[in-house]
């Protein structure tokens, strides 16, 4: 073979190396335009090569498989469809009682909404998962949301991050979320078909103002969520979680939520996250809302966990730990529970 044949075809092979080269630098190009686009303030083009962030991040494509749920529809004055969820998450065999009432609850006022319980493979038995499904949850094993490397949270936080998972729920609507300490004691189907969202705002959050050491907001509590799924959202929090400079750890994810919302959040009334503090603090609040409150959140005691009670000194406290006694009752009288 001559040498002008030679270079002929090594160029001849070049052309179509500079031809891959240009158009994978294009299709780049356009992406990380697209992303800048779409996620306004969500995004920080950073860290990407963080291993969390590889391991949980996820697309809008892939997220339709990875949640393979019921996906109930339900008509709303508008003529939209919306597909709704309740989810609540269990990390510990201790708080099987507490999800399960928890789901006869909602049960019991006939809620129009799939329930989904997050929990962490090879953390339960079997017996408390067949439980939790017995009672009529749709049971999903998701991977734990480490907290940042260097945070100082208390024990019972160390969880609390994998609720982040709510947002990449993309086979939903609007999802509602309730910790495993609290119980829904009258018709809540207004959240998930309101008008909360009226907006389209995708950033916007249905919470409740937090109580801590007697005061009453600014800040709103982790423990009811009502949010539109988002995957950009979730992707963005996986980054900016590990800012801990900027919100501090000690209440782990309610801490970040709290600074990553700022003031886009939709304040609910009280009656949706009605902490059981308030029955100590706010004797006055208490009187006025007790028979109207929806959701009562037991963040001063876990009434699974209290089976006498003289461990309970104040009366208001003993009155919503037996709501919480007879919601437990009535649902063993149901033979929900074996």
């Amino acid at each position: 073979m001559s040498v002008q044949n030679l270079l002929f075809l090594s160029s001849y092979h070049y052309r179509y190396i500079i031809i891959i080269i240009l158009l994978i630098s294009f299709f780049f190009i356009f992406d990380w335009t697209s992303i800048s686009k779409s996620s306004h303030r969500f995004i920080i083009p950073s860290i990407r090569n963080n291993l969390l962030i590889r391991n949980l991040s996820i697309s809008k494509k892939s997220v339709q498989k990875q949640y393979p749920f019921i996906n109930r529809t339900i008509n709303i004055n508008n003529s939209r469809v919306v597909r709704l969820a309740v989810v609540s998450a269990i990390y510990s065999d201790d708080y099987v009682e507490g999800i399960e009432v928890l789901g006869y609850s909602l049960r019991r006022i006939n809620i129009q909404a799939d329930l989904i319980l997050f929990y962490i493979s090879n953390r339960l038995n079997q017996v408390t998962l067949d439980r939790c499904r017995k009672v009529g949850w749709f049971l999903y094993a998701v991977r734990r949301i480490e907290p940042p490397r260097f945070a100082i949270i208390y024990q019972r936080f160390h969880d609390q991050y994998t609720k982040l998972h709510i947002w990449s729920m993309m086979g939903y609507d609007r999802v509602l979320y309730l910790d495993a300490d609290t119980l829904v004691i009258r018709d809540v189907n207004e959240l998930l078909y309101g008008t909360i969202f009226e907006d389209d705002r995708d950033e916007l959050l249905g919470v409740v103002e937090d109580v801590w050491q007697g005061q009453l907001g600014p800040n709103f509590n982790a423990g009811v969520l009502l949010i539109r799924p988002n995957v950009t959202i979730f992707n963005d929090m996986l980054i900016k979680m590990h800012n801990m400079a900027a919100y501090g750890s000690y209440w782990a994810e309610q801490g970040f939520l709290n600074w990553y919302f700022k003031g886009s959040t939709g304040r609910l009334p009280l009656i949706y996250n009605f902490n059981n503090v308030l029955a100590i603090y706010h004797r006055d609040i208490y009187k006025r809302l007790r028979n109207r409150m929806k959701i009562i959140h037991y963040t001063y005691y876990k009434p699974f966990h209290i089976k006498k009670l003289n461990q309970l000194s104040d009366p208001s406290l003993i009155e919503l730990w037996n709501m919480w006694n007879r919601m437990h009752d009535d649902m063993l009288n149901q033979s929900l529970i074996s």
